[in-house]
């Protein structure tokens, strides 16, 4: 089964990973749950980890996609994290903006994808 992006997809998923940014960074603030903290991490990698792997590898299988991606994915927020780290510090603000950049980047890829021609 092919699965493809289209334009009312991304639209959707990035709705929600920015709903999952809100409970990351909300529950940073305020809560402080475990259980509310894995349920928006597992959020934001699994449609974070389908943008990039339907950009990287758009030939193969949804789980090998999602988990290639997803891998990608932890590979950019990590350097980012690292970034913060040696320039700044990582808090609450700053895990924030390296979530809202990969999404960023996100973003900008897949619009490159739906926008090229085929």
């Amino acid at each position: 089964m092919k699965l493809g992006l289209r334009i009312k997809d991304t639209k959707f998923l990035f709705l929600l990973l920015a709903l999952a940014i809100i409970v990351i960074v909300a529950n940073q603030l305020t809560v402080k749950s475990l259980l509310i903290g894995l349920c928006g991490a597992a959020l934001y990698l699994l449609i974070g980890g389908n943008f990039v792997g339907v950009y990287l590898l758009e030939e193969k299988q949804v789980l090998v996609r999602v988990s290639i991606g997803t891998l990608v994915l932890l590979l950019l927020m990590s350097i980012l994290g690292w970034l913060f780290i040696i320039f700044y510090r990582l808090d609450v603000f700053e895990t924030a903006a390296i979530l809202v950049a990969t999404s960023a980047f996100l973003m900008l890829m897949v619009k490159l994808k739906v926008s090229k021609p085929s």
